[in-house]
């Protein structure tokens, strides 16, 4: 028996937003691009972006504030993909200088985590988190980390 997309379980990943750079040279905080990106229920996914090919529809994603600003190093909202289509003309290089726009992951089901959890305050309850290593940043870089379902269930619950 083969199992198709349907009978397949969701996939579960944090997806990380950093501070960003206006052409300007404007500091734009994590937080605003957040908040602009789940408002158009879009992600962007970069050329460089870890675990790319993995994500599909159904897949369960948590958003991660690195950077400066506001509810920085939490947890700030979950989502679910609903699709995921290559990137237009226009989309690729909307966001980040230099940085180019592969795929543009479409959500639904977006909700706050009121409030927003401090990766810290959790730390000992994640399997992906390296306990007693003060240079913990490594695990979320490259855009978007897998991770257990069971870990979800922490940063969401």
């Amino acid at each position: 028996m083969t199992s198709t997309l349907a009978d397949q379980k969701p996939g579960h990943y944090v997806f990380v937003a950093s501070d960003t750079y206006e052409d300007n040279g404007r500091r734009v905080p994590a937080h605003e691009t957040v908040e602009r990106r789940l408002k158009e229920l879009r992600w962007p996914i970069y050329s460089s972006t870890r675990h790319k090919t993995h994500l599909r529809p159904g897949d369960h994603v948590a958003v991660y504030l690195a950077g400066m600003g506001a509810n920085r190093q939490c947890f700030v909202a979950k989502a679910v993909i609903k699709n995921i289509t290559s990137a237009t003309r226009a989309q690729k290089y909307s966001e980040l200088i230099g940085a180019e726009v592969e795929l543009i992951v479409e959500l639904e089901q977006v909700s706050a985590i009121e409030p927003a959890k401090p990766i810290l305050s959790i730390s000992k309850e994640l399997s992906f988190f390296p306990i007693g290593n003060p240079r913990w940043g490594p695990i979320l870089m490259g855009g978007c980390r897998r991770i257990s379902n069971e870990d979800y269930g922490v940063i969401v619950k």
